[in-house]
């Protein structure tokens, strides 16, 4: 693998891992804290983002980032990044959706899936597990406790 190649492949691994974290003090700005363990799940569909953006809106979610999917040319060998969409409620119970297969990175191992989900509790079980349940349901998932969180260090 050539040296420009190893350093977009890094940068890349970067920006994928810190933008899947969530939207916490270990995301702003710290790298010795360590975010919320929370879960996340496989989806063997790939629900369109405006049923996401509705289901969770009716439940008190507000989308806070979002970021298109990014194509690379194929020359750079590098995997596209699917779409993703981050949700927050008043209590600080997040969701993140990624709206496509995402690609594996240094020797990660991932479950088929045509998309995927986390969840992180926020102030409130009580709307952490309903908002569980409710993806769930919709969407037919299995959840399994998120690995642990990295820190922002540990990434880079």
């Amino acid at each position: 693998m050539s040296l420009e190649r190893t350093r977009c492949h890094g940068i890349t691994s970067l920006l994928v891992r810190f933008l899947l974290l969530p939207m916490t003090s270990e995301r702003r700005c710290s790298t010795t804290h360590r975010a919320t363990s929370g879960l996340e799940a496989f989806c063997q569909t790939c629900p369109i983002p405006e049923a996401v953006t509705i289901l969770l809106e009716g439940l008190g979610f507000s989308l806070s980032f979002q970021m298109d999917a990014i194509h690379y040319p194929a020359y750079t060998r590098l995997p596209s990044l699917p779409a993703q969409y981050h949700y927050t409620d008043a209590h600080g119970t997040q969701v993140i959706y990624l709206a496509g297969k995402d690609t594996p990175l240094d020797g990660e191992r991932l479950l088929r899936h045509s998309s995927r989900f986390w969840v992180y509790p926020g102030a409130d079980a009580g709307t952490y597990q309903r908002i569980v349940s409710v993806l769930a349901t919709r969407w037919l998932l299995t959840w399994l406790r998120s690995p642990r969180p990295h820190t922002l260090a540990e990434v880079a």
